[in-house]
């Protein structure tokens, strides 16, 4: 029993050291470090240059050199313009082969196929050696590509644009007419010859009308079109002058009385008759007008045909 007791009071003290030396541990490491400060004296001296002006030669030189920097960014835009078209030109047309209804319905399956293969190489060519060709062999081989492409892209823009332009040449047409019998009634003194200044150009542009959509209904889709868009508007600009030359003709002059009649009065009627004539015609220029015009826009955009218009489609 004593051992035992001996033993307890023994553990009793270990347990106690262990305790105050865990104390001390934990003091110990929430200890703080003290920061430390080092100042050092700076000696700052300042130079000034003295600058001069330049003469002409050192003037000559820097614009050499300034024209030089420019000649070689602007290089530098126009190849990386040259790539960029090149590049969009492949994977834009690819796409619009691969998806684009209008543009299946004006080309034949060979024609896809082939030019798709042709596409295909120009994009290898472009990862393989692209990087490295110059602005001439990039705009070459955009050439290259265009040759096979822009007869389609023409072709699909005018089986869009023909039937919209047919459209509005009928439309104008029919309002051409009726603003001729209008007139007509407004001037009593207009003639059938007088009319037929019109009526010959509708009638003409009708029958042109008739015969380039019969040639263009015998066509494939994938042939050359018989007539483009821009032409049929082209039909109607005369039109507009005839109806003007139409409308300028004058109320005739009242034929002069015959016989014993105050001469004072007669020359005051026929002043009066002058007067009045001058007013009339000049009331009709006023209210001539003319026919509406055509739709300028439609016709602007008619215009271009070339490889902007392509553009545009892509």
């Amino acid at each position: 029993d004593k051992k035992d007791d001996k033993k307890g009071k023994k553990d009793k003290k270990d347990k106690k050291k262990k305790k105050e030396d865990d104390f001390i541990e934990e003091k110990v490491c929430s200890m703080k470090e003290e920061k430390r400060i080092h100042r050092v004296t700076l000696t700052v001296s300042a130079d000034t240059p003295v600058l001069k002006p330049f003469n002409a030669t050192q003037i000559k030189d820097s614009k050499a050199v300034l024209k030089e920097y420019d000649d070689r960014e602007e290089a530098i835009r126009k190849r990386a313009s040259a790539f960029n078209a090149l590049e969009s030109y492949v994977y834009v047309t690819r796409e619009k082969l691969e998806s684009s209804e209008e543009m299946k319905n004006v080309t034949t399956e060979k024609q896809r196929e082939e030019f798709t293969t042709q596409l295909n190489k120009m994009g290898e060519w472009l990862d393989e050696d692209g990087w490295e060709a110059t602005t001439e062999v990039l705009s070459t081989k955009l050439g290259e590509l265009k040759e096979t492409g822009d007869p389609m892209f023409h072709r699909m823009r005018e089986a869009i644009e023909r039937p919209e332009a047919i459209r509005k040449a009928k439309e104008y047409l029919a309002t051409a007419l009726e603003t001729l019998t209008n007139l007509t009634r407004q001037n009593t003194w207009l003639t059938e010859a007088d009319s037929q200044i019109v009526t010959n150009k509708t009638d003409a542009i009708y029958e042109w009308i008739e015969n380039v959509t019969t040639a263009q209904s015998k066509l494939e889709g994938s042939d050359a079109p018989a007539f483009e868009a821009r032409e049929v508007y082209r039909r109607l600009d005369p039109l507009q002058e005839a109806y003007k030359r139409v409308a300028r003709i004058p109320k005739p002059a009242p034929p002069k009385k015959e016989g014993k009649a105050d001469k004072k009065g007669a020359g005051k009627n026929e002043t009066e008759g002058e007067e009045g004539g001058k007013n009339e015609t000049k009331a009709e220029e006023e209210d001539e007008g003319g026919l509406p015009n055509v739709d300028e826009g439609e016709k602007e955009g008619e215009e271009d045909t070339s490889g902007s218009g392509e553009k545009e489609e892509l």
